[in-house]
């Protein structure tokens, strides 16, 4: 017999490897989301990175560490925004969408929007 706290630990455990648990009426449903696109922002140069990772999180340590040439001038950096996506391919077209945009005032919306 399965008790609910052992439930509770499994979806737990799932929750943090990066499964979202959805819960319906009748049935439940598990989605994995792999990959994010995420915008980050630098108060230090006023400016907004835009880029995509399997976890927003440790990549934002990483901008920071100075691992990317392109942002280490702007450190300190914080997340301001993520998007989340069922494959890699879906995040990478939903980044160059949003670089397409070449847009400070879409970047703000969408991270107002949030």
């Amino acid at each position: 017999m399965i008790h609910n706290h052992e439930v509770e630990s499994s979806i737990l455990s799932l929750a943090t490897k990066g499964v979202q648990i959805c819960f319906g009426l009748l049935f439940l449903y598990i989605r994995c989301v792999e990959y994010y696109v995420y915008i980050i922002y630098s108060q230090l140069k006023n400016r907004y990175y835009t880029g995509y990772s399997g976890d927003p999180a440790e990549r934002l340590i990483e901008h920071n560490l100075g691992a990317t040439p392109s942002t280490r001038p702007g450190r300190p950096w914080a997340l301001v925004y993520t998007e989340a996506f069922d494959d890699k391919a879906a995040a990478i077209r939903r980044e160059n969408e949003i670089k397409k945009m070449k847009s400070r005032k879409y970047i703000e919306n969408l991270i107002k929007v949030k």
